[in-house]
């Protein structure tokens, strides 16, 4: 009796593995068949786009980027290369969101911002049950096309942003904040991304300092603000800020 229990359980457990790299597997390849959906919405972006790159000698990063003792996370000393900050901006006029609104609706499910076709971010399914939104303390994964999956976990939660962690085996070792904030003079609402990274890999800071991997991510991330304004019914006025500050290292 107990041996078929054994049996059973063992069959079970085979089933479930194989759903979920069967899943996995899913996911990756409508990734990559999405790659050039990305290049052609990306080629039709009518969004003007304004980049401004600096080099520094060092890149000031957030004074509470590292928790000492948790041997999960991904630090920017356990990084390679070059130090980078890069902050994604826009401004929008009529939004029907204000600022916590907003915030609230990417957090709610960042999915219907991100571009779905190189990217989207999985939740575990307690998360989904437990709460609206992601919490301070919940850990995802983001997966990107191609070997980049990047586990993440939120650290930080208020009524305007949310700030996400990298953990071991991300590609990158750093935080990355999403933001609003109401209030500008011209009545517009504002909405950013700022990063504070260093490459995860060697491999992948050899393409990120030759332009390749950032090219890619701020296509990610340009195509997210592209969508936040759509979902948020709002014009966006003055195009898209990408700021890139680099340091000497």
């Amino acid at each position: 009796m107990s041996t078929d229990r054994n049996r059973r359980s063992e069959q079970v457990g085979l089933r479930e593995r194989a759903e979920r790299a069967a899943a996995t597997l899913g996911s990756e390849l409508t990734l990559v068949a999405g790659t050039p959906l990305a290049v052609w919405r990306h080629l039709r972006r009518s969004t003007p786009v304004h980049r401004y790159e600096f080099r520094t000698p060092k890149v000031q990063l957030p004074p509470h980027a590292n928790e000492p003792g948790d041997d999960a996370v991904q630090v920017p000393d356990d990084g390679v290369g070059s130090s980078y900050r890069r902050r994604y901006h826009l401004r929008l006029r009529g939004s029907r969101l204000g600022a916590r609104e907003l915030v609230d609706m990417v957090a709610g499910d960042p999915n219907l911002v991100c571009p779905t076709e190189v990217a989207n971010f999985e939740r575990n399914q307690e998360s989904l049950e437990q709460a609206d939104g992601l919490q301070e303390g919940e850990e995802l994964l983001v997966r990107v096309a191609g070997p980049w999956n990047g586990p993440v976990r939120v650290v930080e939660r208020t009524p305007t942003s949310f700030r996400l962690q990298t953990l071991k085996g991300h590609m990158e070792a750093g935080q990355i904040e999403f933001r609003a904030r109401d209030g500008e003079e011209d009545g517009c609402l504002v909405f950013e991304i700022e990063s504070h990274a260093r490459s995860g890999t060697k491999l992948f800071g050899a393409l990120y300092d030759r332009g390749i991997g950032r090219r890619a991510q701020e296509h990610m991330w340009i195509s997210f603000l592209d969508q936040v304004a759509r979902q948020a019914g709002a014009e966006v006025v003055g195009g898209i800020h990408v700021e890139t500050e680099r340091s000497f290292e």
